[in-house]
């Protein structure tokens, strides 16, 4: 990316002006609905996409979906730092400790998912997350701009660009993230406005 830094305020002033209309969301039973679309099955297992959209998870079956979760491996840099996927960064601002970040930013995918290493801190109890030594209101413009910068740095890789072009036109969700933010580090509606204005821009 030629000029990282002007190219970051562009597709923040554009995503400012983004306008998104999420899917609606319905459970019914042991199934989910997007719209009129039926996402998870009774048995448990969630639809990948339709001709409409593509819904984004470690988990799912689909390829284009599973590459586009935060937990996939991608190499790249944010705040100088070398993260191996989107999700390690998100799981290293729930801890306190730099050393315990360091080797956080070096997982990703099922070894991401399971890692634990005895955190004691609840970020929810104080709203507060952290950066190495600096702290982020999880609530605030600052986090906001912290998320936005994340995804926009992931482009850098361009396996992680590509992928998200791939989508083309279709809606990307992603339907086990919950809405809460008191309760989430990132919500489904974060998620989904990041990922769509983000593909967006890099195509328009």
């Amino acid at each position: 990316m030629a000029n990282y830094k002007q190219e970051f305020q562009n597709y923040k002033a554009f995503k400012a002006d983004y306008k998104i209309d999420y899917l609606k969301i319905k459970i019914d039973g042991d199934s989910v609905y997007y719209d009129d679309d039926q996402i998870k099955v009774k048995k448990g297992e969630y639809i990948s996409q339709s001709v409409k959209w593509i819904n984004v998870g470690f988990e799912e079956k689909n390829t284009l979906g599973k590459a586009l979760s935060i937990e996939f491996p991608y190499n790249f840099k944010f705040k100088n730092k070398m993260c191996s996927s989107i999700g390690s960064v998100l799981k290293a601002i729930t801890y306190k400790e730099k050393e315990v970040q360091d080797l956080l930013l070096t997982y990703s995918g099922n070894d991401l998912i399971t890692v634990d290493c005895g955190n004691k801190y609840k970020w929810q109890d104080t709203n507060r997350l952290y950066w190495y030594g600096v702290e982020l209101i999880r609530n605030s413009k600052e986090y906001d701009d912290f998320l936005i910068e994340l995804f926009f740095s992931a482009i850098k890789n361009p396996l992680y660009k590509n992928n998200l072009l791939a989508t083309k036109s279709k809606y990307i969700l992603n339907s086990n993230y919950q809405e809460d933010s008191y309760l989430n580090i990132l919500t489904r509606f974060e998620f989904e406005t990041i990922m769509n204005s983000l593909r967006d821009y890099l195509d328009k």
